[in-house]
């Protein structure tokens, strides 16, 4: 795939896998990549941020996909950020918009800052969580994989007792409970 304002690379290389997507994406192209991400190619678990609009019914595409993990944002106290759009097709949340005492790079354009924030910071948290769980469980498919994220989550109290909240997800995800399998199986993966 490639042209227009779409450019989606796709990459092996030592077994890895990897998925980008650059620059926007124009209504033509959304149904060349639901075809791409639903393919189930390579075990690939795609992971994207649902966006910095504080939208309350809608996620940005392509985390509104049913082929995607979608990400929203949390702060240091598991309480969803204001900017992050959320709907019933958020999957979880992760922390963003840590300050700079805390970040591993602060230093962005020849500028330092003093925070740093949107979805597309909590993302890498749950796709280095995928890879983790990839990497210990190498037989697991894509279903597999999302489901251990999807039960290893936290409960946070914006949830209220619930097991999925439309603000949360299934909840904020939690490495160490997911990667020792011993999350409560309660989310089922739409696929």
């Amino acid at each position: 795939f490639q042209g227009g304002p779409l450019e989606l690379n796709w990459g092996f290389s030592g077994g890895g896998q990897q998925l980008w997507i650059v620059s926007g994406i124009a209504s033509d192209d959304v149904a060349r990549i639901e075809v791409f991400l639903g393919s189930g190619e390579r075990c690939v678990v795609s992971v994207a941020a649902s966006g910095n609009e504080s939208m309350s019914s809608s996620i940005c595409y392509p985390a509104s996909s049913d082929y995607v993990v979608s990400v929203g944002a949390t702060d240091q106290n598991d309480v969803r950020r204001s900017y992050s759009n959320y709907s019933n097709k958020l999957d979880v949340v992760a922390p963003a918009g840590v300050p700079v005492a805390n970040a591993p790079s602060a230093y962005i354009n020849s500028n330092y800052y003093s925070n740093a924030g949107g979805t597309s910071l909590s993302t890498p948290h749950v796709a280095g969580l995928a890879a983790l769980l990839r990497a210990k469980n190498p037989s697991y498919t894509r279903g597999q994989i999302i489901n251990s994220i999807l039960n290893g989550t936290n409960k946070v109290a914006g949830m209220g007792n619930n097991n999925y909240h439309s603000q949360y997800g299934w909840g904020r995800i939690n490495a160490k409970l997911t990667l020792s399998g011993a999350a409560k199986r309660i989310a089922v993966y739409r696929l």
